[in-house]
């Protein structure tokens, strides 16, 4: 009297259920066994569930550290920080332009010239973090010997393409219109 229920593409027997036509050991046996299984379930999944509890808190609060930290630029310089940036690094600095190109294509959805929507400040927020974030990576790598192996030399010197000059082009943007380095500042780095 068992049945096969289907769970995720993982097929579990169903216990038997005590029927009238079950004798009243059986039935007894049943019940005992039922929660003997339950008893057991509970001790296997009951440290695991402290562990995927930890997990999902740490999750959660690393989720909303990124959040903090990508909306504090607008908290802080208005909700046009972003169009403003890109106003003025797109006029000035090339090597910004291309960039900014280059994400809107790998996105295929957003046409690069579209920057006075609302959607645009969304987008460009997220642009201007991952480009803040290259910039930062590759400045550690130079300053730990890392750059030179994981770097190639001839994109990242090239006078108008390179890293170097998306690096400088950024900071500067970011200076003249905050008036500090990063736009996006680590916590570790405003201590």
């Amino acid at each position: 009297h068992t049945e096969v229920k289907s769970v995720h593409h993982v097929h579990v027997f169903a216990r038997p259920t005590p029927r009238r036509d079950h004798g009243p050991r059986i039935i007894r046996s049943l019940r005992r066994n039922r929660r003997r299984q339950t008893r057991i379930v509970r001790k296997a999944t009951h440290g695991t569930n402290d562990v995927n509890d930890d997990d999902a808190k740490e999750e959660e609060e690393s989720y909303e550290k990124f959040v903090h930290k990508i909306t504090t630029p607008r908290v802080k310089f208005g909700t046009k920080i972003h169009r403003t940036l890109h106003h003025h690094a797109f006029s000035k600095h090339k090597s910004y332009a291309y960039q900014w190109q280059a994400f809107c294509a790998r996105s295929e959805r957003y046409d690069y010239r579209d920057v006075v929507s609302e959607e645009a400040e969304t987008f460009l927020s997220a642009f201007h973090f991952k480009l803040e974030d290259g910039c930062k990576r590759f400045e550690r790598d130079v300053k730990t010997g890392k750059a030179a192996k994981d770097w190639d030399a001839a994109s990242a010197n090239h006078p108008t393409l390179g890293l170097v000059a998306i690096v400088a082009s950024w900071k500067a943007t970011v200076e003249a219109v905050c008036g500090k380095p990063w736009l996006f500042e680590d916590e570790e780095e405003e201590e």
